[in-house]
């Protein structure tokens, strides 16, 4: 009592009425800017995209089957270009376990891929593409794969045969942050995923490349 009767006595009411606002504002300045900082720093793991553009697709299932089936640290992201309204419900509400990266102005799905990909905090970049892992080891499989030569860039999943126009049909590839200041960005000018991802696979020579046959790893 004696101590809160002196405090009274040196301050001034009014200022001592403005201390717990701006003691508040002063927090929240600085947990701000460090959330801010943090926000940008890369961490050594593994960040998954999942690009969700069709209605139909099971996202849930495939965060589900991540999360149940996938070694930390790793960190998920929704690219989302067109998702059903119970994906965004489900997004929704699992903010801060999630993070998602929505279409703006009828933006495409190559560039809302794009943007995840800027976002991302990973060394390593995981892309599933319609499909969930169905194994314990899919993500250690593919670790191993990328980092058994150092001249591999990137780790293909091959989900059937090539198509008529020569498009790779792929359902996951994994890479390292630095190949984007190689061969750049997905082309959001192509008309469907399959054949910006193609393009893009096709820009890094096939000695640096390495296709795996999915063999029960996605279902």
């Amino acid at each position: 009592m004696k101590l809160r009767s002196s405090l009274s006595a040196v301050l001034p009411e009014m200022e001592t009425e403005k201390m717990p606002k701006s003691g508040f504002q002063a927090g929240y300045a600085l947990g701000f800017q460090i959330g801010k900082e943090d926000s940008r720093r890369p961490f050594n793991g593994t960040s998954i995209i999942i690009p969700a553009h069709l209605p139909g697709e099971d996202v849930m299932g495939t965060i589900q089957k991540i999360e149940a089936l996938t070694p930390h640290p790793y960190e998920l992201i929704v690219a989302n270009a067109g998702s059903s309204e119970i994906t965004m419900q489900y997004l929704q509400k699992r903010t801060g376990a999630v993070r998602h990266i929505a279409a703006r102005n009828g933006e495409g799905i190559a560039g809302v891929l794009n943007k995840a990909v800027f976002a991302a905090h990973g060394q390593i970049l995981a892309v599933l593409i319609g499909v969930s892992p169905n194994t314990d080891n899919w993500m250690i499989d593919l670790m191993l794969e990328l980092e058994r030569e150092s001249s591999v860039k990137t780790i293909y999943v091959r989900s059937g045969n090539e198509d008529v126009l020569s498009r790779m049909n792929v359902s996951c590839f994994l890479f390292r942050r630095e190949l984007l200041s190689d061969i750049g960005w997905w082309d959001e000018g192509l008309a469907t995923l399959k054949e910006s991802v193609s393009e893009w696979l096709g820009r890094i020579p096939n000695q640096n490349r390495i296709m795996v046959e999915a063999s029960g790893r996605f279902i």
